[in-house]
């Protein structure tokens, strides 16, 4: 059984239940974040949290920067599509990222 979920794990939780049961996962962050969980993950900083029920650790079959807010490049003011939070992922409205998401596995 799950811990209770807060606010913050409940989404890691339902990634690991889904691991757990053989799901590969994906995973969109937001953009100006992306930088700093990547690094973290690389330092380890996440792998108490990320340890499975069999002891193996939740990988990410790939992550996406993704702002929500944005559906389609269009919507993106020019100060956010020139601020260098987002570089790191140029292509991060709903619409591109559906379309790489569809691009690198297929329909899902």
């Amino acid at each position: 059984p799950l811990p209770q979920p807060t606010p913050s794990s409940f989404p890691r939780q339902i990634s690991k239940a889904l691991a757990d049961a053989g799901a590969e996962i994906i995973l969109g962050t937001w953009v100006p974040a992306l930088n700093i969980f990547e690094t973290s993950m690389r330092r380890g900083k996440f792998d108490e949290n990320r340890k499975l029920s069999d002891g193996s650790m939740l990988e990410f079959a790939k992550v996406y920067g993704l702002d929500a807010v944005y559906d389609t490049p269009e919507d993106v003011p020019e100060d956010v599509a020139t601020n260098k939070r987002y570089a790191a992922a140029p292509n991060f409205t709903v619409s591109e990222v559906a379309e790489q998401v569809k691009e690198d596995f297929g329909s899902i």
